[in-house]
């Protein structure tokens, strides 16, 4: 397996052009699909949520927490941050500081901060 990867890592550097490198990796690890195609589901199925409406508790644990019903559909590049969220991190600690950002992000732009968080965006 890790033998393939080189090779296909190889051809990847020799036939296609940086800047379609990251798509093919994507359309690969979406079942095959062309890069186009897992753009395009992608681009479908992609919400946000304001940040406004996570609490503390929401990134304590990976129970649900009711948040993707919280997100609504958005367009690619309406999002402000993206969040991926570990079970193993201080969930606490990560929502203060995801709270003192918001709050500048705020302040600057004079509203609330859109954010793609994995645990509210990919219903789970």
């Amino acid at each position: 397996a890790r033998r393939r990867r080189r090779i296909q890592a190889s051809i990847a550097r020799a036939l296609l052009p940086e800047d379609r490198r990251g798509l093919a990796a994507v359309g690969a690890l979406m079942g095959g699909k062309t890069s186009a195609a897992a753009f395009t589901a992608a681009a479908a199925s992609f919400r946000s949520l304001s940040f406004r409406q996570i609490r503390p508790g929401d990134l304590a644990s990976s129970a649900d927490s009711g948040l993707h019903a919280l997100t609504r559909p958005a367009k690619l590049g309406e999002v402000d941050a993206f969040v991926s969220h570990s079970w193993l991190d201080d969930g606490e600690a990560k929502f203060e500081a995801l709270a003192a950002w918001a709050e500048s992000f705020e302040s600057e732009h004079g509203r609330p901060a859109c954010v793609w968080l994995d645990k509210a965006c990919i219903n789970q």
